[in-house]
């Protein structure tokens, strides 16, 4: 008797105790497109192709459902590639996080250029003040107003 190909994806997934969300995160797929499996829509050669490679999967049976699930009955540690896809997906998250807090350290580093030359700006203005406004502001320019201004340069200078 011949199964439907939802019906095979759905017994392979009993079988190997995952859900759908699972197995298309094994496979590299949206998790709709077993939502057209379920449809009616055929699965693609490439999909099969997945599946037999990735699942240990016997091509006949992923066909028309006769024989043995899986190539010489062996059943795939899926635990363990789930685990792997998990670590591929952690170190794609860490190099985003990466990228969003370089650009955030950039601006913060803008600002504070902005601000040292604020501070300076307004040091010029007031005789004598330049040690008395940028003790509370920045204490590192009451050391050496000389190196605070190279700063500001050094920071709005193009990298």
């Amino acid at each position: 008797m011949q199964t439907s190909d939802f019906e095979r994806i759905n017994f392979l997934l009993n079988s190997l105790k995952i859900n759908q969300k699972e197995l298309s995160e094994l496979l590299g797929l949206a998790s709709s497109y077993f939502t057209l499996i379920k449809n009616g829509s055929p699965l693609s050669a490439k999909t099969k192709a997945l599946i037999v490679e990735k699942l240990n999967v016997n091509p006949t049976w992923l066909e028309t459902g006769e024989g043995e699930i899986f190539i010489g009955g062996i059943i795939p540690n899926i635990q363990q590639q789930t685990a792997t896809n998990s670590n591929i997906s952690g170190v794609k998250q860490l190099a985003e996080d990466a990228g969003y807090w370089k650009k955030r350290a950039i601006e913060l580093e803008k600002q504070v250029a902005d601000l040292t030359q604020a501070v300076l700006n307004l040091s010029q203005a007031i005789p004598g003040g330049f040690r008395k406004l940028t003790a509370n502001c920045f204490p590192y320019a009451v050391l050496s107003p000389i190196w605070a201004q190279k700063r500001v340069q050094l920071q709005l200078a193009p990298r």
